[in-house]
């Protein structure tokens, strides 16, 4: 390497390599401005089934430099002696910077299409010539066909949230209190009325009375009873005084028939006792049968005859149950059944 290639600070070869990235990038910018004349302005294809005119245009050429050779080889470069003989040797100055030239460091201008106007709906869309050098790109959808849309899913609508209510919330209820049920007082006792003296008079008159009766039933029982027993007692003796000791069998059937009769005025005598005093308003007889055994108890009572009120006939029953027992009858009769009239007065 020659002194002067040291004194400027750069690798033999960097013109080169800056020339070649300038021409690099020009030919970018032209490819890109091709493309987009090409394809980006390209109106869009007519429906079908619709006839249209086709128009076709001339490829659009821009020229593009020749690139170099980025990396040059050390043996096509001149030698240091060749660069230090072309180059004025000047050492107390640096050499000026390389300036690329204008036609590499400007972007060549872009070449703009020739206006094309837009064919109608019903003509069929300019078709550009096929670019082997640019990949195919997949065509734009048509504006003017329809689109399918995938069909959308319903749209799930929440519930509506309830309204806040502006009511007053109720409060709770009170809880139920417990009544001691109390047992109802007693009603007071009824007190008597007290008893009108008069009355009270006529009461004790009557169980006076009542009293008074009932001894006069009883000592007219205990009469007609001795009465009964004197009256067989004298007959008796009086038999045995007719007849002697001769006449003993022809007098004792006299004496039983004293003995019968003696007691029937005895039991009418004890039935007469208990007849009841009972102020019925009405006057009458009534025949009761009454069957009395050996011992002397009443075993049946009917009636036999009516005293034509029905008080009275119930009253002559009565009396016959409660006489019994009543004398009993001789030995030799046995039981007997006879009939009893009772008088009402």
């Amino acid at each position: 390497m020659s002194a002067v290639a040291l004194r400027d600070g750069r690798e033999p070869g960097a013109a080169l390599r800056w020339t070649a990235a300038t021409l690099l990038i020009a030919g970018v910018h032209a490819g890109a401005g091709w493309w987009l004349v090409g394809h980006a302005f390209a109106p869009p294809p007519p429906p079908e089934g619709v006839a249209g005119v086709t128009v076709e245009l001339d490829p659009v050429s821009v020229p593009v430099p020749p690139t170099a050779d980025p990396k040059p080889r050390e043996d096509s470069g001149p030698g240091p002696e060749e660069q230090a003989a072309e180059r004025p040797d000047v050492p107390s100055e640096p050499p000026p910077a390389v300036e690329p030239p204008p036609s590499a460091a400007e972007e060549p201008p872009a070449v703009e299409p020739p206006a094309v106007e837009p064919p109608p709906p019903v003509e069929a869309a300019v078709a550009p010539p096929p670019d082997p050098a640019v990949p195919d790109l997949p065509p734009k959808p048509d504006p003017a066909q329809p689109q399918q849309v995938p069909p959308l899913l319903p749209e799930v609508v929440p519930p509506p949230s309830p309204a806040p209510s502006d009511a007053v919330l109720a409060p709770p209820p009170p809880r139920p209190v417990q009544v001691k049920k109390f047992a109802p007082p007693k009603p007071p006792k009824p007190v008597p009325p007290k008893p009108d003296p008069r009355e009270v008079a006529r009461q004790q008159a009557r169980e006076a009375a009542a009293e008074a009766r009932q001894e006069q039933r009883e000592q007219a029982r205990a009469k007609a009873a001795a009465d009964a027993r004197a009256q067989r007692q004298a007959a008796r003796a009086a038999a045995t005084r007719e007849g002697g000791g001769t006449d003993r069998e022809s007098a004792a059937p006299r004496a039983s028939g004293a003995s019968v009769s003696d007691w029937h005025h005895e039991l009418l005598a004890h039935i007469a006792a208990y007849k009841p005093n009972v102020d019925v308003g009405s006057a009458g007889t009534a025949r009761v049968t009454v069957t009395i055994d050996r011992g002397g108890r009443v075993v049946s009572v009917s009636l036999a005859g009516s005293s034509g009120d029905g008080a009275l006939d119930q009253a002559a029953v009565s009396m016959m149950h409660r006489a019994s027992p009543v004398p009993a009858p001789p030995p030799e009769l046995g039981r007997q059944t006879v009939t009893v009239p009772v008088h009402f007065h």
